[in-house]
């Protein structure tokens, strides 16, 4: 069976129906990416040519902890935050853009078949071998009296 991506899960937005809290989620932590992926992009090119963390801090009034903490994660990132990096790392300014999603391409994927084959190879690979145990194999005791199992170990 194939399935279209962009029906089933947009098909509500597209239809101009009110959208599903879940799905305005998922665009607010996508468009959250976007600009982290965005921001850190512009840091690794600038950290090459000698940025450091303690410079943006500096050019931005912060404590480098705090330049340390926003580029670890987008979590509590502000637009302001955003513009701050972006301005301390670039020197320049976002623009943003948008992209239809009407406009986008069907992504067709047979999701029944790819599930059948991961669940066909996931039975048919050989299972690992147990971790290695350096304090060589458990072996279960009798009872200590209490009711209790002792567990012993003896070298592999």
């Amino acid at each position: 069976m194939i399935t279209s991506r962009k029906n089933a899960f947009l098909r509500e937005i597209l239809a101009n129906n009110p959208i599903p809290v879940g799905k305005l989620a998922f665009f607010r932590e996508r468009f959250r990416d976007n600009l982290y992926d965005l921001v850190l992009s512009e840091f690794f090119k600038e950290e090459k040519l000698g940025l450091t963390k303690a410079a943006i801090a500096r050019r931005i009034g912060r404590k480098p902890e705090q330049i340390t903490r926003w580029l670890a994660a987008p979590g509590n990132w502000t637009v302001e935050t955003v513009s701050d990096l972006l301005l301390a790392i670039s020197r320049a300014e976002p623009h943003v853009t948008l992209s239809k999603l009407s406009s986008l391409p069907d992504r067709n994927h047979q999701y029944e078949d790819d599930w059948v084959e991961i669940e066909r190879r996931r039975v048919s690979s050989p299972q690992p071998n147990p971790p290695y145990n350096p304090l060589g194999q458990r072996k279960q005791d009798a009872n200590n009296g209490l009711g209790i199992k002792e567990a012993a170990y003896e070298p592999s």
